[in-house]
């Protein structure tokens, strides 16, 4: 992460992605609509899916996991987890998080 407000893009078959100096006040967890074809399609689905094992980890199934360097679960809310639909996110992304 950055002083910056990251927008990390998660997609299906990602497998573990670690994930260092993510600001829960601003940063967010951009993940495909029903990524590795489960039920995760909203943020309170998303906050179901993390749970805590040492830092907060979010399972997104078939073994792909995203984990948060340094946090806890208690440190992650809703308004962490937006969601894209693949088919519409460009191949390339920006270092600002934003795409091209």
């Amino acid at each position: 992460g950055s002083a910056a407000r990251d927008t990390i893009f998660i997609a299906t078959d990602d497998g573990v992605d670690v994930v260092f100096g993510f600001d829960p006040a601003s940063d967010v967890l951009d993940l495909e609509w029903n990524i590795n074809s489960t039920d995760i399609n909203s943020p309170a689905a998303a906050l179901a899916a993390t749970f805590e094992f040492g830092w907060a980890l979010v399972d997104l199934g078939d073994g792909n996991l995203v984990v948060l360097e340094g946090l806890k679960k208690d440190q992650i809310t809703a308004a962490n987890f937006t969601f894209h639909d693949p088919s519409l996110v460009p191949l390339g992304l920006a270092d600002d998080g934003m795409l091209f």
